[in-house]
């Protein structure tokens, strides 16, 4: 498949803004995850006094909202740095996100965004036209 660079650049743009929303979700949902898990994790510290297994609970539930969230914090953020570079066609973006890409082909925890993503992004980046999209 042969494509002309106006329709390569629409291409990057598309996956650029992809990655960046994936990343943004990805953030959001950490935060959410840490949130929650965080409250319920003080709510049931708080009951310490009363119940002595509540304390071992609470700092179960707070310990995994924080591993949750450090998780999306390390899978979201390459994403959107990939994003915005792909966006300004920075060099780098294009074989960090070809990387990234094969990594979202294994990633489950999108419900399939991700692979399909990284499956898109890789049939646009390794055509031998895209890399001169990067350098002009």
């Amino acid at each position: 498949m042969h494509m002309n660079s106006d329709s390569l650049r629409t291409h990057v743009q598309i996956i650029a803004w992809l990655n960046i929303v994936l990343g943004i979700m990805s953030l959001i949902g950490g935060l959410v995850a840490f949130l929650m898990l965080g409250g319920l994790g003080l709510a049931a510290a708080s009951q310490a006094p009363h119940d002595p297994d509540a304390g071992a609970a609470g700092a179960f539930f707070g310990g995994f909202g924080a591993i949750l969230a450090g998780v999306a914090v390390i899978s979201g953020l390459p994403s959107l740095l990939v994003g915005i570079g792909m966006l300004r066609y920075a060099p780098w973006s294009r074989i960090l996100c070809i990387v990234l890409s094969i990594l979202h082909l294994v990633n489950a925890s999108t419900m399939g965004l991700s692979t399909v993503l990284g499956i898109y992004s890789l049939i646009i980046l390794l055509q031998s036209d895209s890399s001169r999209v990067f350098r002009s």
